[in-house]
């Protein structure tokens, strides 16, 4: 018997929420984009990859997420303003390191 989509979901959430607890992000990270292929519109999936790719500095991936965050989820409004916040902060900490290079 195929296991339901949505249950998929759910059981790559929990296995990603083990491994976080484990520290291994890596392998959180892939069971959660599978959910992202498969078609999620779950806020947990993008709730915890947002976090792994903050924690990993990795900015790319991280607006990326939101991105699909904001069109695919259905907490469309917090994490379009999410995205506004952190591209905001990029570009405070962008200014703040042109300045500090411009000063040495």
């Amino acid at each position: 018997m195929q296991m339901d989509i949505n249950e998929t979901i759910k059981q790559n959430e929990i296995r990603a929420l083990a491994l976080l607890e484990m520290n291994e992000m890596g392998i959180a990270e892939n069971c959660l984009n599978e959910n992202l292929r498969i078609g999620t519109n779950s806020s947990l999936t993008y709730d915890l990859l947002i976090d792994i790719y903050s924690k990993k500095n990795d900015y790319q991936s991280l607006i990326k997420t939101l991105n699909n965050a904001v069109k695919y989820s259905d907490k469309k409004e917090i994490y379009r303003k999410f995205r506004k916040a952190i591209i905001f902060n990029k570009l405070i900490q962008d200014i703040v390191a042109i300045e500090d290079n411009q000063q040495l």
